[in-house]
């Protein structure tokens, strides 16, 4: 079951950044402005898969 949550998370990183990438474009940012962002956006997405949200929607005690 790990493999198949992992593999989940990954997918579902990847996704989001597509469909970020191309939410920027059809607001009309320049292509080349999205796509020179998109590594920085792909490193926080996967570091965030790999270290999980943190405090981020935790629910105070």
């Amino acid at each position: 079951m790990l493999a198949t949550v992992s593999a989940a998370m990954i997918s579902a990183a990847r996704n989001a950044l597509i469909e970020e990438h191309y939410r920027r474009i059809d607001a009309a940012e320049p292509v080349t402005t999205a796509a020179a962002k998109a590594p920085e956006r792909a490193a926080r997405a996967f570091t965030l898969v790999e270290q999980g949200p943190g405090d981020y929607a935790r629910k105070a005690p």
